[in-house]
C-alpha cells in the first residue's frame, strides 16, 4: 500500500510531488520555457518597405519592379517556412512541456565545454548541447552571454524533451544559495 501525502505534508518535509515525481523544494527555478513568436515578424518590416517602394510612382522601370517583386515573394516564402517550423516546435516541444510530459535529470554537471558559439555538458550521462544562435524553442543561452549553466560540479535539475535528435531544455533548477 502506497502512502499518500498531501501537498502541505510534502512541503513540510522539503519536497513537492509533480506528476508522480518528488521534487526537492530547495532547488530554485532559473529558467522556464515560454512560447515566443516575435521572431516570425522579422521579415515583415523589410517586406513593407519593399512593398511601399514598389508602389511608389517613381519605380517605373520594369526591371526594378520585377526585382522588388521577387524579393517580396522570397520573404513571403521564408516567412511561411518559419511559421510551419514554429508550429511543429510548438506541438512537439511547448505543448508536452505545458502538459508536464517531459523527462527530468538531476545531478552535478560534468564534461562541461563552452565556446563563443556552443555550450555542452552532461548530467548522469544525459547530454545537452545548445547555442544562443539557435532559432528554436528551449534554453539556449551560453555562459558568455549571461547563461545560468556555469560549469562542472554545479548541482542542477533539468527538465527536457527529446526532439529532433536533441535534448531540448524546458526548465532549469539550481540549488538555492546557502543549501
Amino acid at each position: 500500500i502506497k502512502e499518500q501525502k498531501t501537498l502541505s505534508e510534502w512541503l513540510t518535509i522539503g519536497c513537492i510531488k509533480r506528476k508522480g515525481r518528488v521534487t526537492d523544494t530547495s532547488m530554485i527555478q532559473v529558467y522556464s520555457l515560454h512560447y515566443d513568436i516575435k521572431f516570425l515578424s522579422n521579415f515583415a518590416p523589410i517586406g513593407m518597405v519593399l512593398l511601399v517602394s514598389l508602389m511608389r510612382k517613381n519605380v517605373r522601370d520594369a526591371d526594378k519592379r520585377r526585382f522588388i517583386s521577387i524579393i517580396i515573394a522570397e520573404l513571403c516564402v521564408i516567412q511561411v517556412f518559419l511559421m510551419i517550423a514554429t508550429a511543429v516546435e510548438y506541438q512537439k516541444v511547448y505543448l508536452p512541456y505545458k502538459n508536464m510530459d517531459f523527462q527530468t535529470v538531476e545531478g552535478k554537471i560534468s564534461a562541461y565545454e563552452t565556446s563563443s558559439a556552443v555550450e555542452k555538458f552532461e548530467i548522469n550521462s544525459v547530454k545537452f548541447e545548445y547555442s544562443d544562435r539557435d532559432m528554436m524553442l528551449g534554453y539556449n543561452q551560453i555562459k558568455e552571454n549571461g547563461g545560468v549553466i556555469c560549469g562542472n560540479e554545479e548541482k542542477v535539475r533539468i527538465d527536457y524533451i527529446r526532439y529532433n535528435g536533441r535534448n531540448i531544455i524546458v526548465s532549469i533548477y539550481k540549488k538555492a544559495v546557502g543549501d
